[in-house]
């Protein structure tokens, strides 16, 4: 599996990612990985048990919507308007990782 490479906003150093799980009470789960340089913590997601469970909700969603757009069992405006209701909740959930992560990055650094 080739590495993948990133450039950081602290250093303007390339490095390698290198991804970093660790958990935090009450159940946080937080994957990042860090400039391997100036240490720069980047946070990919943040989620508690919750938002996991959304997620596997979210992606079972997106099979059964795909699965009935493939055999044309309901109309296409009905198969739009669950993928916008998808889309809405995966927004949602963006949002939440993403403060949740923030709120972890200086304990991270």
């Amino acid at each position: 599996m080739a590495k993948t490479l990133a450039n950081c906003d602290g250093c303007r150093k390339d490095f390698k990612i290198k991804y970093i799980k660790t958990t935090r009470k009450p159940d946080i789960q937080i994957m990042y990985f860090k400039c391997k340089h100036c240490k720069k913590i980047y946070i990919c997601s943040a989620t508690d048990a919750d938002m996991r469970k959304e997620q596997v909700e979210i992606k079972m969603m997106m099979r059964e919507v795909n699965q009935l757009a493939a055999n044309k069992a309901i109309p296409d405006w009905q198969i739009k308007n669950k993928w916008d209701h998808i889309e809405s909740k995966k927004q949602r959930l963006k949002y939440r990782i993403k403060t949740l992560g923030n709120r972890y990055k200086e304990e991270l650094g």
